[in-house]
């Protein structure tokens, strides 16, 4: 199907390399080979030339898009707050336990990113359609149809593969922080919004016009000057899952656990 893309967000660590080179071939061997897509990357100005030759050797059909992250200018008056690291609330010994760090500014930054930033960006704004794939996403089997097309075809909107529950800890006041704006906006939810569900964005295939046209950015933009994303770790995941489930019709979703078989990281 023609105006449609594949993308990821590539940290420049060799842990990504490593992940996304399983990924990117599992993708090839099991989709790209029978459609052979344009897959972009989005990588940061230290993104090693050695790693752009090396997945360009797995899948030629490829661009690299650059990208550069700072703090938004309307949340300036939030740096003197903003932690260094936002504490892993599944790891009980605190920010260091573990041997996790937690949640760096740059983790923070791809959550704004997926968030919103995408539907505003130069490079993808001329699609209709996108896919997101993280470095991790994994897949285990032949996807036998376009999922692109599935979505067009059937007048679908919305597709993904999993809804689950985000840790209380870092969608704290933003479950709340969407009932004011539609209290304030006088919006009727097109669905049962249920604290603390998310769709796992780490698989998403979407209308990126609708994103653009039916009121998410809108409220995209009212959640990133609330400043959750980099006080509370607001993540992607349950800011999707609050909007859509707010703007589209459930019938316009589509759950693609069944045709593809996926998994997320190991």
């Amino acid at each position: 199907m023609e105006n449609a893309i594949l993308f990821y967000l590539v940290r420049s660590s060799e842990r990504d390399i490593k992940d996304l080179t399983i990924s990117l071939l599992q993708l090839k061997k099991f989709f790209l080979d029978k459609y052979p897509y344009k897959v972009a990357f989005f990588i940061e100005s230290d993104f090693k030339k050695e790693w752009v030759d090396h997945i360009k050797s797995l899948y030629d059909n490829c661009e690299f898009v650059n990208i550069e992250f700072s703090i938004p200018e309307h949340n300036n008056h939030l740096l003197s707050s903003i932690p260094k690291f936002f504490p892993h609330p599944t790891h009980s010994k605190g920010p260091f336990g573990w041997d996790h760090p937690g949640f760096s500014l740059g983790y923070r930054h791809m959550c704004r990113f997926m968030s919103g930033e995408i539907y505003k960006n130069e490079y993808l704004i001329k699609y209709d359609w996108y896919w997101r794939i993280d470095t991790d996403s994994f897949f285990l089997d032949y996807i036998n149809d376009d999922p692109f097309k599935t979505l067009k075809d059937n007048n679908l909107i919305y597709g993904y593969n999993n809804i689950c529950e985000d840790h209380e800890k870092v969608v704290e006041g933003l479950y709340e922080a969407g009932e004011v704006y539609m209290m304030c906006r006088e919006i009727t939810p097109k669905n049962k919004i249920e604290k603390p569900l998310m769709f796992y964005t780490n698989f998403e295939i979407a209308s990126m016009k609708w994103f653009q046209s039916s009121g998410y950015m809108e409220f995209y933009n009212f959640i990133d000057n609330a400043g959750g994303i980099y006080l509370h770790r607001w993540g992607d995941a349950p800011i999707r899952y609050i909007g859509v489930m707010m703007l589209l019709e459930k019938e316009k979703m589509y759950d693609f656990s069944n045709a593809i078989k996926y998994k997320h990281g190991y």
